[in-house]
């Protein structure tokens, strides 16, 4: 009888899962959240000791929560809203929680930093029961330091880059690298949760201080 739970239970579980996942490609679904492995790619980065080795993507028609930490003590996370085109970065360190805000003219300018060519190659493959698309990205400052990223269509979000350097891909991405502060991180999708999500979790909490963007980037640089 505990047998036969056990494999009804596990039944329920999967048809739900491919019931969920099946919402979302038929354009059902535009929420959920996302699961990253990270890695540090600059190893003499002093700051890669503290870089987190996982991230949580929370996502809800427009509205996005990218969120890290590490030690469980320093947490990160970026806030945004891609239809009114602004974002949060909210740093918090033991006792100090602070954020600031950027908005459209801000965030071009720091995407410009990480500047992208992109080129499709047609390859495909599942990525977490989604087809995803590879494409090959080079930067501008290092051309001779192409790597390849993979998005889906999948998740019916085709803006979802629009305040990142991956702008031109209309998909959601499951593999690629950002630089930030300076750092360069490789973010890897490693599981898929579909669900509804609150709009509190996409608000700001009243304990943060507001600062500018270079007192943020003055944290993370007092941390290497």
């Amino acid at each position: 009888m505990a047998k036969c739970f056990s494999v009804i239970t596990v039944l329920f579980a999967i048809l739900f899962y491919f019931t969920a996942c099946s919402d979302f490609v038929k354009g059902k679904k535009t929420e959920g959240i996302i699961e990253f492995n990270v890695s540090c790619l600059d190893p003499q980065n002093a700051f890669c000791a503290l870089s987190p080795t996982r991230a949580k993507l929370s996502f809800k028609n427009d509205k996005f929560k990218m969120e890290m930490s590490a030690f469980g003590m320093f947490k990160t996370a970026i806030i945004g809203n891609n239809t009114k085109q602004h974002m949060l970065h909210t740093v918090d360190f033991m006792d100090m929680h602070k954020y600031c805000e950027l908005k459209r003219p801000e965030i071009d300018s720091e995407n410009k930093n990480y500047r992208l060519k992109f080129k499709s190659t047609g390859k495909t493959k599942t990525i977490l029961g989604f087809k995803a698309h590879q494409v090959i990205a080079t930067p501008q400052q290092a051309p001779n330091i192409p790597f390849e990223i993979w998005y889906t269509n999948d998740i019916p979000l085709p803006e979802s880059n629009v305040l990142n350097p991956y702008n031109e891909i209309k998909g959601v991405l499951l593999e690629y690298r950002i630089r930030k502060m300076d750092t360069e991180m490789s973010f890897t999708a490693s599981g898929f949760e579909p669900r509804s999500l609150s709009d509190s979790i996409f608000n700001l909490q009243t304990s943060y201080e507001k600062v500018t963007y270079n007192d943020i980037k003055s944290i993370f640089e007092s941390l290497k």
